[in-house]
């Protein structure tokens, strides 16, 4: 189970200049798998809604949650595209009731962006795949190997990735949203299996 969840049983040494593909590739291989998870359930609950969310509308929503209330100029400059560009996917939002604008509070000209509990009833959906992964690598490793695991995310997340500074939304609250239909997401006793 532990060479099916590592991909092979190889434990080179740190430093091994051999590794560097392979990490890469599971890397890459990691990051598709979370990235057409979260697009295989999100898109297709947006696409059953009157108010449907285009794929470019979802993931300028996803990334005003993950920027924290940013100014629309601060969602422009992060998105790398004009402030026109980024007020018309705001307005569109704003209208289909995914994200709302409300005054700052030490600049009163400029306006805060918030993602709604709308948006964030199908953000959870994403989460969830997460947390079904974290679990299968909780059951499928001992405790010192997972700490270990923790630990190697928590400098990647801390000292290796910091191209992205914003501060990130707390899981914490993610874990306390439910669906419309009152399933609790995800990691909870209560969370229903996916079939």
């Amino acid at each position: 189970m532990e060479e099916q969840a590592l991909g092979n049983s190889r434990s080179p040494e740190r430093g091994d200049a051999s590794q560097g593909s392979e990490l890469e590739s599971l890397l890459v291989d990691l990051y598709l798998k979370f990235k057409l998870r979260y697009y295989q359930k999100v898109l297709k609950r947006f696409q059953d809604r009157k108010s449907s969310l285009s794929a470019d509308e979802a993931y300028s929503a996803e990334a005003i949650y993950a920027l924290g209330k940013p100014t629309v100029s601060e969602f422009a400059n992060f998105m790398q595209i004009s402030p026109q560009s980024a007020a018309y996917k705001v307005g569109n939002l704003v209208k289909k009731g995914y994200v709302t604008k409300s005054r700052g509070e030490e600049d009163k000209r400029e306006f805060r962006l918030e993602v709604t509990d709308r948006f964030m009833k199908y953000y959870v959906i994403s989460s969830r795949y997460v947390f079904d992964v974290a679990g299968r690598i909780k059951e499928s490793f001992n405790q010192k190997e997972v700490d270990r695991f923790t630990e190697m995310l928590r400098r990647i997340v801390d000292d290796l990735t910091d191209e992205i500074s914003n501060p990130l939304p707390d899981v914490g609250v993610i874990k306390e949203l439910s669906d419309e239909n009152g399933e609790v997401y995800p990691g909870t006793p209560t969370t229903p299996q996916e079939g």
